[in-house]
């Protein structure tokens, strides 16, 4: 077989030599870059950051990193090196709307109000579904007097990520001096807004406001979409002892001067009850059953079983009220029992001040059903009553109860002043 010579002619050869050398190029250029990527994602310091930037001058990440840590230096030498870095990284990297957003508030923050504007609008451009880049813009122009259109951005913002609903209603609030009706109206039909301005004026102490704003939101929202607002609000009107107001956020449940579920015919939660339902034992002393043989009405009746406990003398069964304050009410039921006991029951009313303001007789071992009543009228500025079944005061070191209480259709009645 003949022997195939290939012959390369020396303009072959010098273009060979070339792309090599280019590739050489290309990849130590990649290299370096990695590199300063590498030391500027992780650098502490601004010397760091800087010798990142020597080391790859045309990476846009080492300039935007060298001025984050520029920025934090707080020397007034540092802020005018620090906005050049975010300048140098924006001409490097025009299409990238986080290297806009980083510019816009550096801007800011060096009084260039106009500049900030535009390279803010700049990143919404080129990201206008990205919550930040509306969430950035829309404040900037709160600050400015736009009203309507830095509103817009922020709705928009809070409903692609509801963790900015919050911030957003406190810098709404210090930018109208806390005037609710404004910030309710700029909110809109934004639920997620609304939901947090009614837990804003709630830990504001602004009860009717959060009231009217948590109402205007639909039963959905309120139970499901915003319980964690809905269960803030709560707790901060009961620590506000503002019962009525607690009661409102029901839906229509929980009614002032009402007891709920006074018949027991509705299920009755052992672990989490809501403020105004029943608080029952969980344990075993006293055992809490329902009874549907033996009822007054309905279809069944609460039964404590005691086997010759004698336990602490707190509530055992218990459920809190909204009332008027100034108001008269007397509190009724039935119950039946066969107790033995050395120490037997009563029924208290406490105000939100824990102390007593009524107490019904003690409760007897009756065969039948058996009619129970207390009248009290309501402190001034309380509204909120507590209804406690207790063991009567014992005159022994040892008060056991055995026995048990059925308890049936127990109700709130508001007497005429």
């Amino acid at each position: 077989m003949p022997e195939i010579v290939i012959h390369q002619t020396a303009s072959g050869r010098r273009a060979a030599y070339a792309a090599s050398l280019v590739a050489i190029i290309i990849g130590l250029v990649v290299a370096a870059s990695l590199f300063a990527d590498t030391i500027a994602s992780r650098a502490a310091y601004k010397e760091v950051a800087a010798f990142a930037v020597r080391i790859a001058p045309w990476n846009p990440r080492t300039h935007s990193a060298h001025a984050r840590l520029l920025e934090k230096t707080f020397y007034p030498e540092d802020l005018p090196r620090s906005l050049e870095e975010y300048e140098t990284s924006v001409a490097l990297s025009p299409r990238d709307f986080q290297l806009w957003l980083d510019l816009g508030r550096a801007r800011s923050r060096s009084g260039d109000d106009a500049g900030a504007e535009t390279a803010l609008r700049k990143a919404h451009e080129l990201a206008p579904n990205y919550a930040q880049a509306s969430w950035a813009l829309g404040n900037f122009l709160l600050r400015q007097g736009n009203e309507d259109e830095a509103f817009g951005l922020i709705r928009r913002a809070s409903d692609s990520d509801p963790t900015l609903a919050n911030p957003a209603i406190a810098n709404a609030w210090q930018v109208y001096d806390g005037d609710a009706a404004t910030i309710q109206k700029l909110a809109g039909d934004s639920p997620n807004l609304r939901a947090a301005l009614a837990a804003f004026l709630a830990r504001q102490g602004r009860f009717d406001d959060s009231v009217a704003v948590w109402t205007s939101l639909s039963d959905s929202h309120r139970v499901d979409q915003f319980k964690t607002q809905g269960d803030d609000i709560l707790r901060q009107m009961l620590n506000a002892k503002r019962y009525r107001d607690a009661a409102g956020l029901s839906g229509g449940r929980f009614q002032t001067g009402n007891a709920d579920n006074g018949g027991f015919e509705n299920p009755v939660s052992l672990q989490s009850p809501s403020v105004f339902e029943w608080k029952l034992p969980n344990g075993t002393t006293p055992q809490v059953a329902f009874d549907e043989a033996q009822k007054r009405s309905g279809n069944r009746s609460l039964v404590l079983v005691f086997a010759n406990d004698s336990g602490p003398s707190g509530a055992i069964v218990s459920q809190t009220v909204a009332v008027e304050p100034n108001r008269q009410y007397s509190i009724r039921g039935f119950y039946k029992s066969d107790l033995k006991a050395a120490a037997t029951l009563r029924w208290d009313v406490v105000g939100a001040d824990t102390n007593v303001i009524a107490s019904a007789p003690s409760l007897e071992a009756k065969a039948d059903w058996t009619e129970f009543r207390v009248s009290f009228t309501v402190p001034d500025g309380t509204d909120g009553v507590t209804l406690n079944l207790v063991r009567a005061d014992c005159k022994t070191a040892i008060c056991p109860i055995s026995g048990r209480v059925w308890l049936d259709d127990i109700e709130f009645v508001q007497n005429q002043n």
